[in-house]
This record gives C-alpha cells, structure tokens and sequence, in this order.
C-alpha cells in the first residue's frame, strides 16, 4: 500500500501556476468549434460524441461534495463525470464544457479536478488559474464572440435581452450575464450577493466604477437590500 504522502504528491502538480492564460483557453475552445463545425450553433454541441472523438468518456453519476470531475486514466484516455443532481440544462452543459477545458487544457499537468460549486464562481483574481482558465474554456466554447454579439447588437440592456441570449445558447442566466461583460453592447457590472452580501462581481473593461470587494455587505437603502428585506 503506497503511503498517503505519495498519493498526495500524484494528485497535485509540482508546481502551481500562478496566472491563468486566458488566450490560450479561448484560442483551444474556438479550435474545437472549428474543427468540429460548430462555431454558427454552439448551442447544438454534442459532448458526448465530441468527448469520445478527443479520448474522454462522458458519465452522470452520483456525487458527493462535486458537480463535476476529470480524471485521466491513461495517457490518452479519461473519464468526465457529472453529478445526477445536475438537470438544469444549461448549467450541466456548462459544467461539461469546464470538465472538457481541463481535460483539453490540463490533463498533463494534472491527473484529477474535482470541481464542486464554488469552483464555477472562479473568474476573478485570487482564484485557482486553472479553474478560470477552463470556466474562460466553457465560456468560448458555449458562447463564441461573432454568435454572441450578433445575437445581442442593438438590444437594450433588459432582463429580457439576457433571457433571450440564455434560451438561444442554451447557458445558465448567470454565464450569460458574465459573457455580457465582455461582449455585450454596454458598460456593465455584474454582481453577485447572498445574504446581502457581495461573493463575487465582474464588470467590463469600459465600466468606470472599480469592482466591489467581496464580502462587502450590501449598502442600505438600494434596491437589492429592499429586496433582501421582502
């Protein structure tokens, strides 16, 4: 029986990067939809068989304590489980598409990512690079530039514009949003709260306010503290 130590050393890379390659996520992405015809309907993307062609085998599963997980069996080959508490749609098909990143991205640099809840939160500075570098991955990959920005050139910014995106590419409200910050037709700022508090925001390059601090509390007497206060 190995000792734990050895099996520790195995599961992690030797050495941390530091700085995610966002480029490079999005350049890998846009090579898949290319090469697989699917850069004019990423909403019809079948992972399953795209998974198998590339060497990983795509499962549903319980799971405990993750949404998704990549592990690599062999040299080529892999297996890409999901969790069966998953049936939203739009948001399995994200977590997917973060579990293909890390096996087209990571999967020599590190044998197993067992991605749970939080890790899909990661965009922001402070995260684990490779985890923004496969949610940069899933992004691309569930929502190409030239489709977004065609779907969303002259709309005003509404709920209803975001809903509309979201049902058209199949994605998750919250993935939409954030695309919203990079392609979208406006500044914009998006803020995610629990509990009247700030977890996380995002914004656009163009936004001219700074991003808020996370754990900041929600200030009173603004619309989304009334909202908190039913």
């Amino acid at each position: 029986m190995r000792p734990l130590l050895l099996t520790w050393i195995s599961y992690y890379p030797k050495k941390m990067k530091t700085t995610p390659n966002r480029r490079k996520a999005e350049k890998e992405a846009r090579r898949i939809l290319d090469s697989y015809n699917f850069l004019e309907n990423p909403e019809a993307f079948p992972f399953e068989e795209i998974l198998a062609f590339e060497g990983a085998f795509l499962r549903t599963r319980k799971m405990e304590g993750a949404l998704g997980q990549m592990i690599r069996t062999s040299k080529k080959r892999g297996i890409i489980s999901i969790s069966n508490q998953l049936t939203y749609l739009p948001r399995r098909r994200f977590v997917i598409a973060h579990e293909f990143g890390h096996w087209m991205l990571h999967r020599q640099i590190q044998d197993i990512f067992s991605c749970n809840t939080q890790v899909f939160q990661q965009w922001h500075k402070g995260s684990s690079p490779y985890e923004i570098e496969a949610n940069v991955f899933a992004a691309e990959l569930l929502m190409p530039p030239e489709k977004f920005k065609a779907l969303a050139a002259g709309q005003a910014l509404t709920r209803c514009l975001v809903e509309n995106l979201s049902e058209a590419l199949k994605t998750s409200l919250t993935a939409t949003s954030i695309r919203l910050t990079k392609y979208g037709p406006y500044p914009l700022m998006v803020v995610f709260s629990q509990d009247a508090t700030v977890k996380w925001s995002i914004k656009s390059d163009d936004f001219a306010l700074g991003l808020y601090e996370n754990n900041f509390r929600v200030p009173a007497r603004t619309l989304t503290y009334s909202l908190y206060q039913g």
